[in-house]
C-alpha cells in the first residue's frame, strides 16, 4: 500500500519556515502587533499594550514606530 502523501509534507513544513528568516517581522505583522496593542488597551490593559509597542519601536518603519511612541504617551 503507498504511504501517504501527508505525513512527509507535515514533517517538511516546520523545516522549511525554520530557515525563512522568522526572525525579521514583515511590515504587516508589525501592523498586527500595533492593532493588538490598541485592543489591548481598548480591554483596559495597558501592560500587555506597552509590551506589543515595545516590539513595534524595535521592528517597526518609521511611521509604525510614529505611532507607536503616540500610544505609549497614552499610557496611563
Amino acid at each position: 500500500m503507498p504511504q501517504k502523501p501527508d505525513a512527509p509534507a507535515a514533517r517538511s513544513s516546520p523545516d522549511s519556515a525554520a530557515g525563512s528568516g522568522l526572525d525579521e517581522p514583515t511590515p504587516n505583522e508589525v501592523r498586527i502587533k500595533l492593532d493588538l496593542a490598541r485592543q489591548y488597551l481598548d480591554m483596559g490593559d495597558p501592560e500587555s499594550a506597552r509590551q506589543m509597542l515595545e516590539e513595534v519601536l524595535k521592528e517597526g518603519d518609521s511611521a509604525q514606530r510614529q505611532e507607536a511612541e503616540r500610544l505609549m504617551d497614552s499610557l496611563p
